[in-house]
Parts: C-alpha cells; sequence; structure tokens
C-alpha cells in the first residue's frame, strides 16, 4: 500500500509538473529569447551579462635591463625568475652578477620576444601585475577559455554534476522523475535534478525565487538555451560562472578563479585530485571549501573520483588521485601588497572613465 501511495504521489507531482509547463507554454517565446540574449552577450564578452565583471588587471612599468644589479636582480626574482649561474634560458637570473635573460611579453612600445635576439628597442623585463579592479560586485572571476580547461575538470564537473550532460536536452527528465522518487522515499530533499544547463539558466537569471514557477521557467529556458547554443558554449559559460568560495569581502566565481585562490595555479594546471575537488564543492563552497573544511572536501571529492572511475576514467589514475591528501589554503590577492597605489589608481580611473570601461 504505501509503495502504490508513493507512486501515486509521484504521477501525482510529474503531472502537476506538465501541468504548470502547458500553463506556461504561452511565456515560452518571451523566455527564449530573454534567455538567449543574455547567453550571447555573456560569450561576445568573456562572461560580461548583467551583473558580471571580470577584473582589469594593473601592471607596473617595465624595469630596465640597465638598473642597478641588486635592484634588477629584485625586479626580477619579484616577476617570479629563479636563480640561474649563469642564466641559460628566459625567467632565468643570476644573482651575482646580475646577469638576466628576459621572458619578454607585451609591452606599450610592440611585443618583445622572449631572450635578447631580434629587439631592436632597450630591453627590459616585462610589466608585472600588480593588482586588479574588482567591480562594485566584489566578485573575483577569470575567463577559462573551454579548449584550455583540462579533460579531467570537464569529467569532473559530468560526473559530479551532470552524467548525461552530453545525451540530454537542456533538462533530463528521468533524473527529475529519478530525483522526485528519491526524495519522496526521504521524505525530504535528498537529490537534486538540475542539470549544468539549468544551473547556466540560475547563474544568468539570478532569479532568487524558491518557487515551483521558478522551477517551469528555468526548464523552459534550458531548453531554448541547449537548442540555440550547443553543448559547448553551455559549457563555456558554466566554466566562469558558479560561485566557488570567498575570500574576505570578494566572491571567488568560475573554475579559473578557485584555481588561482586555492592552489595558486591556472586551471590549465589542474591536478586530477585538484579538479574532482572543485568540481566536488559546487553545491556548498562554504561547507566543502578545501582551505577550511579539507575532511568534508575530501569526502566530497573521493565521491566524485569514484564516479568518475565508474565512467570509464582510468582506474589507476584514481585510485593514485585518491590517495593523495587534500591540500589547499587561499592565496594573497595582489591588491594586498600595494593598497595604498591600488587605491590611487582606482579612485583616479573611476573619476576619469566610466564604471563598464573600469570594471568589465
Amino acid at each position: 500500500m504505501a509503495l502504490w501511495c508513493a507512486r501515486l504521489t509521484l504521477l501525482f507531482c510529474l503531472g502537476f509538473v506538465l501541468t504548470l509547463g502547458a500553463v506556461s507554454w504561452p511565456r515560452w517565446q518571451t523566455i527564449e529569447s530573454q534567455t538567449i540574449a543574455m547567453a550571447e552577450q555573456h560569450l561576445r564578452h568573456e562572461a560580461a551579462h548583467p551583473g558580471w565583471s571580470f577584473p582589469g588587471t594593473v601592471y607596473s612599468a617595465p624595469a630596465d635591463l640597465t638598473l642597478p644589479r641588486k635592484r634588477l636582480v629584485a625586479h626580477a626574482l619579484a616577476r617570479g625568475y629563479t636563480e640561474q649561474c649563469p642564466p641559460a634560458q628566459p625567467g632565468q637570473v643570476c644573482a651575482r652578477s646580475g646577469d638576466v635573460i628576459p621572458r619578454g611579453g607585451r609591452f606599450a612600445e610592440g611585443d618583445q620576444p622572449a631572450g635578447v635576439k631580434g629587439w631592436t628597442r632597450p630591453l627590459a623585463l616585462e610589466p608585472m601585475p600588480i593588482g586588479h579592479l574588482i567591480g562594485p560586485d566584489t566578485e573575483i572571476r577569470w575567463h577559462l577559455p573551454l579548449e584550455d580547461a583540462p579533460d579531467h575538470l570537464i569529467a569532473a564537473l559530468f560526473a559530479s554534476e551532470d552524467a548525461d550532460y552530453q545525451d540530454h536536452i537542456g533538462v533530463n527528465p528521468l533524473g527529475i522523475a529519478r530525483a522526485a522518487w528519491v526524495n519522496l522515499q526521504g521524505g525530504g530533499i535528498q537529490q537534486g535534478a538540475s542539470t549544468i544547463t539549468m544551473q547556466v539558466v540560475r547563474n544568468l537569471s539570478q532569479d532568487k525565487e524558491r518557487s515551483i514557477q521558478r522551477k517551469i521557467r528555468e526548464i523552459l529556458a534550458a531548453v531554448a538555451l541547449d537548442r540555440n547554443l550547443g553543448k559547448e558554449q553551455v559549457l563555456q559559460i558554466y566554466l566562469d560562472a558558479p560561485y566557488l568560495g570567498q575570500h574576505g569581502s570578494f566572491s571567488i566565481c568560475g573554475f579559473e578563479a578557485a584555481s588561482r585562490h586555492y592552489y595558486g595555479i591556472s586551471a590549465r594546471d589542474l591536478s586530477l585530485s585538484q579538479a574532482a575537488t572543485l568540481a566536488s564543492i559546487l553545491p556548498a563552497p562554504a561547507k566543502y571549501a578545501p582551505d577550511t573544511a579539507p575532511e568534508r572536501a575530501k569526502a566530497r571529492r573521493d565521491r566524485t573520483l569514484r564516479l568518475m572511475r565508474d565512467a570509464g576514467w582510468d582506474a589507476a589514475e584514481v585510485e593514485a588521485a585518491l590517495a593523495e591528501p587534500i591540500v589547499a589554503s587561499a592565496q594573497p590577492l595582489p591588491e594586498d601588497r600595494y593598497p595604498a597605489y591600488m587605491q590611487a589608481t582606482r579612485s583616479w580611473l573611476e573619476a576619469n572613465l566610466e564604471p563598464h570601461i573600469v570594471y568589465g
């Protein structure tokens, strides 16, 4: 009897959702056009939809190679040059002699090649990032191109958040039914059913309402997004979108910012263990943050790694990642090193430029 009651309740819930969907159908064109417009604006500006911004970077002046030896060596070390006597390749400096091989890079006068050949202007060390201009939304977000995201990060996201991402239409009806059944059996919210596409819609709309009407709008918009943008573009938005932690008053958003925050590296260089950890903390970053809750983060990471193994990821690689400890610590922001200079720079820019130019 209890089983039949549960089944009838499940059928009623599904019927209710379908009925609301039919009622909401006249709004389909509006929801579709609004969602696509926001998503396309995001892609054009590397994630600059209303309410999002990417920090601008403030650089130092180049360091001329004619500086006194001690000052030149100090400038090189501040830029991350390694000590090597004599220097043999770009990015190395000899503290004893002051010899240095510049990395090259982009200068106001033009691009300077690494080393010393082929450059007719006076040689210099490349400008050094000294701070970032974070907008009033207090979000730290760096663009991670999909082609630069490691395969194991994408696989971890699929395993943790949406195993059927490549096959569904933006929503997963079977996943919704399965989650409803699990929740009915558990007497509460035990399992969610949001696909990656639905999560992107939620981030784009920033709709905080908790209602069945919002969920229906989200489902309709997810189908529209999947149909109009395709899997790769939706996934590109997703890499930059989610909230993944906190640094003081700043929100850490997107996987590139999270990689720099927790590990001090680009997302391109994440190990399997690190990628699985970041994918695993998505549901509740404050609860599972690897720098403040390593035990909970490890439990979540291990679950994701096992799901990856079950989905066909190399078992030996998974076992090696499972054996790794959780090692993460919040990295200092560049602004923390030069607060007075950054404040002066920000004040001048805000007084002379429009906010959307300063903050993206």
